[in-house]
Parts: structure tokens; C-alpha cells; sequence
């Protein structure tokens, strides 16, 4: 073979290993198909914090007082911490919780490994919940809260 049609078929040769080893550094894909990219997390919103003052009416009227409550929310996941004020002394609780709609339940923790079931409602910016004993049958209290 004439060395000049060497030299053609050769660089014809490079040239096509050269776009050969292009496509295949395309990662299969084509102009017509979009690529894919990964999805973007949607932010996570801001928590709400809700700042509460009422009432506390327990079982014994040694503990109808002042109760003060601050329950930040994400979603529908609302925790925090309330604190009463009895005759007998502070009680600080911390609550978690669910709140679907206008109906609140969640737990109240006081002590190791007290846990107290709560239910509630809320209505615009007033806030009703009982505290139930450890097996939730019997009301403890019930808190009155406003914002």
C-alpha cells in the first residue's frame, strides 16, 4: 500500500478510536434524552414556637395554679417543655407530641421513667389538655392554656 493512503487510513483509524472513546465518555447518554440529576432535598420549614400562659387544675386543689408552656412546632411534630407551680413546689414537664388537625396528643415526662399520656384540643389561641395517669384511664389534671 501507498504510504500516503497508510497515513489516511490511519488517521482515519485515530479518529474514529478518538470519537469512539468520546461517546463512550458520555455516559450513555443521548442529546435528545435528559440527564438525570440528582433531586434536591425540599428545605425543612422553620419551626414554630408557641409561647403559652393558663391554668393548671389537678387532682388536688394543692395544684390548681399558674402553668407556663412553650411547644415549638415542625410539621405536625410539636415538643417542649411546660411547668407548673403548685403549693408543693415547681413541676416541669417536657411534652412530645402530635397535632392533627385541631386534636393534640403526646406524652408528658416527668421523672424517670414517668410518662404521663396527654389529649388535647386547640381552638385558635386557646389550648385545653389532659393529663392521664401512667395507663391513661384516669384524668390527673387539666391544663387551660391561651396565647
Amino acid at each position: 500500500m501507498d504510504s500516503s493512503k497508510e497515513r489516511a487510513l490511519f488517521r482515519g483509524l485515530t479518529v474514529l478510536v478518538a470519537t469512539a472513546l468520546l461517546l463512550m465518555g458520555c455516559n450513555n447518554s443521548s442529546p435528545t434524552e435528559p440527564k438525570l440529576v440528582a433531586a434536591t432535598p425540599a428545605p425543612t420549614p422553620a419551626p414554630s414556637v408557641w409561647p403559652w400562659t393558663g391554668t393548671y387544675n389537678g387532682v388536688s386543689t394543692r395544684c390548681d395554679s399558674a402553668a407556663q408552656a412553650n411547644f415549638e412546632q415542625t410539621g405536625s411534630k410539636v415538643e417542649g417543655r411546660m411547668l407548673v407551680t403548685c403549693l408543693t413546689g415547681q413541676y416541669g414537664f417536657y411534652f412530645s407530641g402530635d397535632l392533627q388537625g385541631t386534636t393534640f396528643t403526646g406524652l408528658a415526662m416527668w421523672g424517670d421513667p414517668e410518662f404521663y399520656p396527654l389529649k388535647g384540643t386547640l381552638s385558635g389561641s386557646t389550648l385545653e389538655l389532659t393529663i392521664f395517669n401512667e395507663t391513661g384511664g384516669t384524668p390527673m389534671g387539666q391544663l387551660h392554656l391561651h396565647r
